[in-house]
């Protein structure tokens, strides 16, 4: 309670309220006051990392961490209550902020994860990992994972046109040969 104080007449707040939220987290367990800390952690270095990188400048090297921190945490907590759906969301709310694209795939992958094998959503499973190839075409996970939703849906053409698309990508001689051979057994079944 006194670092949220602290916090509230700080005119930087985030190392404090990153202080309050690893209290709440470790020395409290506290999910309920944990939860609040979080999202004024999210907002604020969000906020202000979103304006940076909207004007060009270069941003404060603690505004990704203590984002990262929040957004994970903040899943974590989802997950623990059972709630994937509120999971997803804060990780594709962590994937649009100004991240590397390595970064912010991996979390639009996590998400895809989550939708597919949570959420039993593969629709929106396949937007995210379609996304995701659109910048990295030779993503072998995101790759693997459309690939199990359209065999598991049956969605024969499509999954026929991702491992032509893996094909034309040369990968190595092992893969080329699994991915003719599933080609072959594709084409079999459409007909």
């Amino acid at each position: 309670d006194t670092l949220l104080r602290l916090a509230a007449v700080t005119r930087d707040p985030l190392d404090t309220l990153h202080e309050a939220g690893t209290v709440a987290l470790h020395a409290v367990g506290d999910a309920a006051l944990l939860r609040p800390i979080l999202e004024r952690i999210l907002a604020f270095a969000s906020a202000r990392w979103t304006d940076l990188a909207a004007t060009g400048a270069v941003s404060e090297e603690d505004l990704p961490r203590y984002a990262l921190w929040a957004v994970e945490e903040l899943v974590q907590l989802s997950l623990a209550s059972e709630d994937p759906r509120s999971a997803e969301a804060m990780l594709e709310r962590g994937a649009g902020l100004p991240f590397p694209p390595e970064k912010s795939r991996q979390l639009r992958y996590r998400a895809a994860e989550l939708a597919a094998d949570r959420l039993d959503d593969p629709t929106r499973a396949v937007e995210l990992c379609r996304g995701i190839l659109e910048e990295a075409p030779d993503d072998a996970a995101t790759i693997a994972l459309l690939a199990g939703i359209f065999a598991e849906e049956h969605r024969l053409p499509e999954l026929l046109e991702l491992r032509r698309r893996e094909l034309s990508l040369h990968p190595e001689t092992a893969r080329r040969l699994f991915l003719r051979l599933d080609i072959a057994r594709v084409i079999g079944e459409v007909g």
